[in-house]
């Protein structure tokens, strides 16, 4: 129970930190802020703007080579570097305040989603 409490909290303040501060933000990569807004509001579901906003904000290099939150991989003995935490907090925010979606569901779905684009670049897929 402690750790849910703790991962709400962190959604709270993670939303709020990006309620306040996105919208000083006039863009992201070449992408305007409002236009990142636009893509979350219009998604149908949670995958989707996760797939929409990480190819808007990230690079294909970034999306292969790093992981959400910069933690070691089960199957590698090093830890891949962290994605940029100002974007993923931005996606987060926008994300988290369309879908009404806890913090830790949609690191798990990033995280998900990373995987299946370093296997699509990789050829596997």
């Amino acid at each position: 129970m402690r750790q849910k409490q703790g991962i709400l909290s962190d959604s709270v303040m993670r939303n709020e930190e990006c309620s306040s501060g996105c919208n000083n933000v006039p863009e992201i990569e070449g992408t305007p802020m409002a236009e990142l807004k636009r893509f979350a509001e219009s998604t149908p579901t949670l995958t989707e703007g996760i797939k929409v906003l990480m190819k808007k904000l990230f690079t294909p290099e970034e999306l292969v080579k790093c992981s959400v939150l910069g933690q070691q991989s089960s199957k590698s003995l090093e830890n891949r570097p962290p994605l940029d935490e100002k974007k993923w907090v931005i996606l987060e925010g926008l994300l988290i305040k369309r879908f009404d979606t806890s913090l830790a569901t949609l690191r798990m779905r990033m995280r998900d989603r990373i995987k299946l684009f370093r296997k699509a670049y990789n050829g596997i897929l």
